[in-house]
């Protein structure tokens, strides 16, 4: 399926011992189907980034792979203690993330991309919106007052489009941009990202 259908056929084509389900995605529907086609489900949604060390052990032991998993883990572990030492103390970053254009949308404290703005000592200006992903106004991103504006871009067109955007109104903040692809999962490589969102507020720091 996609983003907002799931293709049933082919889920009960494919005969999973197991499906895992992203809790956010998934709607009341879709979970009361899984159980009426019998197929198990398991549904994970780390909100921090000390859950992914949980998650990664529960699938290994699901998969039968606990000492690649706990390999995976201890490394994890490692990086996110150098970020946290590296970053720990330094002068607070006002930060808006923004993880789509159209409408403005972004992340609040719950999220775990919160919780990496968190780990580079950044503070997100939209921490205490009531939903998860909330769309804001413009009016509202410019009374917010980030020093640093962080949009998910791939390509040279899409952080136009962004910028063009931006710049229609009237913000004073740096502006960056970090790939969707080290940003957007709740795995290991998570930790990338956040190194480069580290230093892109340590950046405006200087």
């Amino acid at each position: 399926g996609d983003a907002f259908r799931l293709d049933w056929e082919r889920i009960v084509a494919l005969k999973p011992d197991l499906v895992l389900g992203w809790k956010s995605g998934l709607s009341a529907r879709d979970r009361a189907e899984f159980g009426r086609l019998h197929l198990k489900l398991l549904v994970m949604e780390p909100r921090h980034l000390t859950d992914i060390p949980q998650d990664l052990r529960l699938l290994g032991r699901i998969a039968g792979t606990q000492d690649k998993a706990s390999a995976v883990v201890r490394e994890f572990e490692r990086r996110r203690a150098v970020l946290q030492r590296q970053y720990a103390g330094r002068s607070v970053v006002r930060v808006y993330f923004q993880i789509a254009a159209n409408p403005l949308l972004t992340v609040n404290g719950q999220h775990i991309i919160s919780d990496v703005l968190h780990l580079c000592g950044a503070h997100n200006v939209f921490a205490d919106a009531p939903l998860l992903t909330p769309a804001i106004s413009a009016e509202a991103l410019v009374a917010a007052r980030p020093q640093l504006l962080l949009g998910i871009a791939d390509s040279r067109q899409q952080r136009a489009a962004i910028r063009l955007r931006w710049s229609l109104l009237p913000l004073h903040a740096t502006e960056a941009f970090v790939s969707a692809d080290l940003i957007s999962r709740a795995t290991p490589r998570l930790l990338q990202g956040a190194a480069q969102v580290c230093r892109e507020v340590d950046a405006v720091r200087q």
